[in-house]
């Protein structure tokens, strides 16, 4: 199974070129995305998730923050992008829709399960070519 270091090295990185990113973990702050993104005069935040079989798990404290930073944002710019089903797809959500989406505690995390996750932005399947990761970024821009 992946992790979310070998999902950025090998999959998110392709988006350079069209995006700006900063891999910025939680160097910055409690519940800050992974990603810090700009391109075409815009800036976005960008959490990066590899799915536990049908979950998304996130710490406690990341969805309230994505939260309140939608609500400065008009909703706009903040993102989850998670490699899902058992490593074989790539799918992107504006994070209002992961907040939206019915989640339970589990130990230390919320999670969520990803069919609950409505209006999915983009899905990628296979082997995630760097045209298809860069129109991914494309899309992350018009919606931002």
């Amino acid at each position: 199974m992946m992790n979310e270091t070998y999902f950025y090295q090998q999959h998110v990185r392709k988006m350079s070129g069209i995006l700006h990113l900063e891999r910025i973990e939680s160097s910055v702050g409690t519940g800050f995305p992974d990603i810090s993104a700009a391109g075409d005069g815009k800036q976005m935040l960008i959490e990066t998730k590899v799915a536990k079989g049908e979950w998304l798990y996130f710490e406690r404290f990341q969805l309230s923050f994505h939260k309140k930073r939608l609500r400065y944002t008009d909703g706009k710019g903040v993102f989850v992008l998670a490699m899902c089903e058992n490593d074989t797809s790539i799918l992107l959500w504006n994070s209002a829709d992961v907040i939206a989406a019915p989640r339970e505690p589990y130990k230390k995390w919320n999670r969520v399960k990803v069919s609950d996750i409505q209006n999915e932005l983009m899905r990628i399947e296979g082997k995630w070519p760097r045209d298809q990761m860069q129109s991914m970024a494309r899309l992350i821009i018009k919606e931002s």
